[in-house]
């Protein structure tokens, strides 16, 4: 993963795909391991914008973990997120929807009400949500990912910012700019608190702060 996070997608993809041949030959194919590796594979593709590619390691990676766990396990919840997001970059709202949805049903009866992976899930739906023009179902999802992230984390933390932001997002195409320009504030003062001065997410909320009080005068 730090490869990964040093953005060398080239040299992480390289170590996934011989991790992959190793495991393929001395577990076989249907092994949790092999699909850990089908999804990181996955996640190296779809960060370098190969959504195609990332699909089809996404979608090998779950067909293991539904054979192995069945629809019950944590593992295949992150699986039809990873899919549902891929679709989502696509464009293909209805499709990933159903993903999401999927990934919902599954944390909701194994990993309970109050789970990171729920709030990020939550997240998810409300902006393929969004990204259909469905404003209000995906405020009414930004806000159940908030209640979560909340509760588990306070109201200083880097997720809670990520989601004052979405519901200021959806504020603004209601043209309710005062309730807009206040969660961008919200996550904005967060974001100061929590990042560095020249992290990127400041200065992305500080364009859309400018966007926002530009649109009111």
């Amino acid at each position: 993963n730090i490869y990964s996070e040093q953005a060398k997608y080239e040299e992480a993809l390289e170590c996934y795909r011989r991790a992959l041949d190793i495991q393929l030959r001395v577990f076989g194919p249907n092994h949790p391991d092999v699909a850990g590796s089908y999804n990181n594979i996955g996640s190296i593709l779809a960060n370098q914008g190969n959504h195609q590619e990332a699909l089809e390691y996404y979608e090998a990676a779950i067909f293991i973990r539904l054979k192995i766990f069945g629809d019950t396990h944590p593992d295949s919840a992150a699986s039809y997120n990873n899919i549902g997001n891929v679709h989502s970059d696509l464009g293909n709202y209805e499709e990933a929807l159903k993903n999401y949805a999927e990934a919902i049903d599954i944390q909701l009866k194994y990993l309970g009400l109050d789970h990171p992976s729920l709030a990020i899930s939550y997240n998810n739906i409300g902006s393929a949500f969004f990204y259909q023009g469905d404003f209000e179902e995906a405020l009414r999802s930004y806000k159940k990912a908030l209640e979560i992230q909340t509760k588990l984390y306070g109201k200083n933390h880097p997720d809670v910012a990520i989601t004052y932001s979405n519901m200021a997002d959806v504020y603004a195409k209601f043209g309710n700019y005062q309730d807009a320009i206040q969660y961008y504030e919200r996550a904005l003062a967060i974001q100061q608190k929590v990042f560095d001065p020249t992290h990127h997410a400041i200065g992305v909320t500080y364009k859309k702060l400018g966007i926002v009080k530009s649109q009111m005068n």
